[in-house]
C-alpha cells in the first residue's frame, strides 16, 4: 500500500495494515500522527500487521472523501476528473476554410480525429493563414501571395485554412492536411511562425506533399523597418533551424542578421 486512499480503503474493508506506514504516509500528506490516532486505533502494538478500529466514523469518512481513488486518464473525460483535461487532447477537431467563390467560410469537421468531414476535393492546393485578419481578407492574402511571393496560386484548385497560430499543427489534423496536393504556409515572419512551419513537416513526413513557406521578395527590407525585435533565445533557435531547414535559409539568415520579426498583419497595409 502506498496511498491513503489504498490504507483507508483496507481499513474500511476489515484488513490489517502496517501502523507505522500508514502512519507515514499519512504525515506525507499533511496529516499528523495525533489526528490518525485520533480517529483510528490499533489493536496490536506488537505484529507487523494488525486490524484497525476506527473510534471516530465522521473523521474516517471526511479522510476518504479527501482521499479519493486514483483516477485512470484514458481521454479528455477522465482527465478533467482527475483535475486536468489540458492532459489529453479532444476527440477530433474543427478547421475553418474559404473557396474564393465561396459567400462565407465553411467547417471541416472530425468527431473522432480521423475521418473528415467534407473531405477536401482531389487535387488541391492548401493555403494556411495563420493570423485571424488575414484569413478575413482572402482577396487580397492571395494576391499577396502572388504578386510578393511568387507562389502562382489558381483559385479555381485553391482551399484556404485558418490556421489559428499553430493549432493546425495537431497530431489530429494530419488526415485532413495529407490529401492535398501541396501545402503553402502564410505565416507570421518570427520563432512562432518557424516552428509552425516545423512541426506543419513533422506532422506530414510521411506525406509526398511540398510544403512552402510563403515570405516576400523584399522580405528583408521589410524585416530592417520592422520595430520587433527577436529575442536572444529566438536567435538561438533561428540559427539552429538554418542547418535543418535549408530551404527557408535565406528567410532566416535575414531574420538572423536583421535581429527583427515581422507580423503577416503588415501584408495588408
Amino acid at each position: 500500500m502506498k496511498t491513503p486512499y489504498e490504507f483507508l480503503a483496507a481499513i474500511r474493508a476489515g484488513e490489517m495494515i502496517e501502523w507505522s506506514s500508514f502512519l507515514g504516509v499519512m504525515a506525507k500528506h499533511d496529516v499528523l500522527p495525533s489526528v490518525v490516532c485520533r480517529i483510528f486505533e490499533r489493536e496490536s502494538h506488537y505484529a507487523s500487521k494488525t486490524p484497525i478500529k476506527i473510534l471516530d466514523d465522521d473523521g474516517c469518512m471526511k479522510l476518504e472523501q479527501r482521499f479519493l481513488p486514483a483516477i485512470t486518464v484514458t481521454d479528455r473525460v477522465s482527465a478533467a476528473q482527475a483535475g486536468d483535461s489540458h492532459q489529453v487532447p479532444v476527440d477530433g477537431n474543427m478547421l475553418v476554410t474559404y473557396r474564393l467563390n465561396w459567400p462565407r467560410p465553411e467547417v471541416a469537421v472530425s468527431w473522432d480525429g480521423h475521418d473528415w468531414q467534407p473531405e477536401p476535393d482531389a487535387g488541391t492546393h492548401l493555403l494556411i493563414i495563420e493570423n485571424m485578419q488575414n484569413f478575413l481578407r482572402p482577396d487580397d492574402s492571395f494576391v499577396f501571395a502572388n504578386e510578393y511571393c511568387d507562389a502562382k496560386l489558381r483559385g479555381e484548385s485553391l482551399l484556404f485554412l485558418y490556421g489559428a497560430g499553430n493549432a493546425v499543427t495537431k497530431a489530429c489534423n494530419k488526415n485532413y492536411l495529407s490529401q492535398f496536393k501541396s501545402v503553402y504556409c502564410l505565416f507570421d515572419i518570427d520563432a512562432g511562425g518557424i516552428l509552425a512551419y516545423i512541426k506543419l513537416n513533422a506532422l506530414l513526413k510521411d506525406f509526398p506533399i511540398p510544403i512552402q513557406f510563403l515570405y516576400p521578395k523584399d522580405c528583408r527590407e521589410r524585416l530592417e523597418k520592422s520595430p520587433q525585435e527577436l529575442s536572444d533565445k529566438e536567435l538561438k533557435f533561428i540559427h539552429d533551424a538554418k542547418q535543418k531547414y535549408p530551404e527557408i535559409a535565406p528567410l532566416l539568415n535575414d531574420m538572423y542578421q536583421t535581429k527583427k520579426k515581422l507580423e503577416q498583419e503588415t501584408y495588408l497595409g
